[in-house]
């Protein structure tokens, strides 16, 4: 087994793996690439964006939903995320050739996600993730629940965004009644005192709003 292998592997350290994803921006010509993470224990896994013909579109919703696509069986919900976080995407093809698409689960609902490219998985430790600045919680209207910096020894201004994916599912309303039920199943089974304190931990204020409803 290599190195990085191990490395990957090794638990008990109190980290936490995330897949860096890139979003091309249009600033006036010139190309921007935002560098984002999202939770590798939200992913189911990530495909190839599929052919256009393959998206069922769906009328009247917002058109942050890109659509719908049947995944082995199973239809779920497009989300077309440069239009979420408010970036202009580059006209030229040949720089987004590399959609992906991030398949995640959110409290059992499957959902995916439009990135311009995967590329790869990091391991931080928890002590490494800072709240966003007043500058970036504004200029993401708070889309943004923490920050990475120095991520590569090479350029030490580079910096990875966390992306609040629940944040996206409760504004298009992907998270329905059926979800808060099945929270309220799930820990009634659990069978817990009236008198015990739960305490809910999740990095998205969306997925505590959720759990705390039920």
């Amino acid at each position: 087994m290599n190195d990085e292998l191990k490395e990957v592997l090794r638990v008990g350290e109190n980290r936490v793996e995330f897949v860096d994803f890139r979003m091309f921006e249009d600033r006036s010509g010139y190309i921007k690439e935002n560098i984002y993470g999202i939770n590798v224990a939200k992913i189911k896994e990530i495909i190839k964006y599929p052919d256009p013909k393959e998206i069922i579109s769906i009328h009247g919703k917002s058109d942050v939903l890109e659509g719908m696509i049947n995944l082995r069986g199973e239809v779920i919900p497009i989300v077309n995320l440069a239009k979420w976080l408010n970036i202009k995407e580059p006209q030229d093809p040949s720089i987004t050739k590399n959609k992906k698409i991030i398949v995640a689960n959110f409290n059992n609902v499957t959902v995916g996600f439009i990135v311009h490219e995967a590329k790869r998985i990091r391991r931080f430790a928890w002590s490494d993730i800072k709240p966003p600045n007043d500058v970036l919680s504004s200029q993401y209207e708070n889309k943004i629940i923490g920050t990475i910096n120095n991520i590569d020894d090479d350029d030490k201004e580079k910096v990875l965004l966390i992306v609040d994916f629940e944040k996206i599912c409760e504004e298009l309303g992907i998270f329905g009644a059926e979800n808060i039920e099945k929270i309220e199943k799930d820990m009634t089974s659990a069978k817990i005192s009236r008198k015990a304190n739960v305490l809910i931990a999740d990095d998205s204020s969306i997925a505590r709003k959720i759990i705390k409803e039920a």
